[in-house]
Formats: structure tokens, C-alpha cells, sequence
């Protein structure tokens, strides 16, 4: 891989983090709940966080990614997406950012397979594990809070 096909990856990487950070942020507007907005203002940041990482491979490279095994559940697995998010009461919310880290872990999982270059490697597997960190997070809100009622 060349640097120029390298960059664009990185480019790609940092652009779906750039999202996620953006998604984050408007569903704390349309939450009246402040832990909810808290933990989004959270996540919003980790996902920041992400960004600077990303850039920083650009600079440095990436040593070898440490990949917790996490056994998320899947709460979201059926749930559809509201094709607007006003009015969202907070299950709702919970799986929409399920649902979210999901399609993300999905996605670097994906790309773990579909480059070569060891460091992109790396950097896929480390981003696709802190987007399992955060679903597995938002699941264990959900069955403590939603499902512990039922």
C-alpha cells in the first residue's frame, strides 16, 4: 500500500469517527435526560478521542492492537431505526446508540479484512474494539435500566 492509498483509509477512518462525534452531539439535543446526556457527551468524546488517534497513526504508525474479547448482546439486532429522532424516549435512544456501535464494529471488523497493511490492520482492530466497548456499554444501561422492569 502505497502512502497516498494509506492516507485515504485514514481519511475514511477519521471521516466516519467525525459521525459518529456528530451523531453523539445531536442526540444530546434531543434528550431532556441528564445522565443520558452525560454519557453521550462521553461517548462524543471518546469518538473524538478516536480521531486524534487515527491522525496520530498518520504521524507515528500503530504498535500492536490488544482486542478484549467482548460478548455484546443484541438488543438492537431487531430494532429499526426511527427515520427521525424527535421525541425519542430514552429506550429509544439507548438502542438507536446500540444500534450505532454496532453498524461501527461492523464496519472495522470489515475493514480489518479488507487491507493488508499491517498497521491499518492494528488501527481497524483497536477501533472495532472500543466500538464493542461502547455497545456493550449502552447494552448493560439497557438491560439494567429497560430490562430489569420487565
Amino acid at each position: 500500500m502505497n502512502l497516498s492509498e494509506f492516507n485515504n483509509v485514514l481519511d475514511f477512518a477519521i471521516e466516519k469517527e467525525k459521525e459518529a462525534v456528530a451523531f453523539y452531539n445531536e442526540l444530546q439535543n434531543k434528550t431532556e435526560f441528564t445522565a443520558l446526556k452525560q454519557m453521550l457527551s462521553d461517548l462524543e468524546n471518546m469518538e473524538k478521542g478516536h480521531i486524534k488517534v487515527i491522525e496520530n497513526i498518520r504521524e507515528k504508525g500503530i504498535s500492536e492492537a490488544i482486542i478484549k474479547e467482548i460478548t455484546p448482546f443484541s438488543y438492537s439486532d431487531n430494532y429499526e431505526e426511527p427515520d427521525n429522532y424527535q421525541n425519542l424516549d430514552f429506550p429509544s435512544i439507548l438502542l438507536i446508540a446500540i444500534k450505532r456501535e454496532d453498524k461501527s464494529f461492523n464496519l472495522y471488523s470489515a475493514m480489518v479484512e479488507r487491507v493488508s497493511d499491517v498497521t491499518l490492520k492494528n488501527l481497524f482492530k483497536q477501533l472495532a474494539n472500543e466500538e464493542a466497548q461502547h455497545k456493550l456499554r449502552f447494552e448493560k444501561i439497557y438491560e439494567e435500566t429497560i430490562l430489569k422492569d420487565n
